[in-house]
Order: structure tokens, then C-alpha cells, then sequence
């Protein structure tokens, strides 16, 4: 997996034969606000920057790194809720279970 096909994006369709698609998010997208195409931006940038020392999820396989980024926002609070969700077992190999 090169740096360049690293996307933060939609899950597109359906997980079948070990096949899924990741739709990416960009400016056309018109169900994402700019506050979330800014935050998906800036998370893809470093997900690239951590390749391949912590890889992205290889979902049919169940391993990596990074799993999913969530954002949730509220225009009447003016605030976003960010998730970004990983694996911690990948890290409890590297760096042993007593740091967790």
C-alpha cells in the first residue's frame, strides 16, 4: 500500500469477497461539511506521515493501525466531535503490554 492510495473517505457499498471500497471525501461532496473535509484532510496527511510503521486497517485480514475517523457536528453548540479509532493490539506488540 503506497502513501498516494491512502484515503479518508466513505465506506462504498458493500464488504463482499474481501472487497470493500473507500469512497473518497473532497470538496464535491456535498453530505460532508468543510469543517469535516478540513479535519479528514489533516488526518489523512498524518496517516500517510506514520506509513507503514502503523499501517491502515486491512479489514478482511483484521490487522493495521488506523481503523476509522469519525466526525460529528453541531451547528446550534458550534462544535465537532472527533473519533479516531485504531487498533491498540497493533501497539501492545511494539511497544509491550505494560504501557497499556
Amino acid at each position: 500500500l503506497s502513501r498516494d492510495s491512502v484515503a479518508v473517505g466513505f465506506s462504498a457499498g458493500r464488504f463482499a469477497n474481501g472487497e470493500f471500497h473507500i469512497a473518497p471525501v473532497d470538496a464535491a461532496c456535498v453530505t460532508a461539511s468543510r469543517a469535516a473535509l478540513w479535519i479528514a484532510e489533516r488526518v489523512a496527511a498524518v496517516v500517510r506521515a506514520t506509513l507503514p510503521q502503523l499501517p491502515v486497517w486491512d479489514k478482511p485480514n483484521n490487522r493495521g493501525f488506523w481503523r476509522q475517523l469519525l466526525v460529528r457536528e453541531s451547528d446550534a453548540a458550534r462544535h465537532a466531535v472527533v473519533v479516531l479509532q485504531y487498533n491498540r493490539a497493533s501497539l501492545v506488540g511494539e511497544l509491550g503490554a505494560e504501557h497499556f
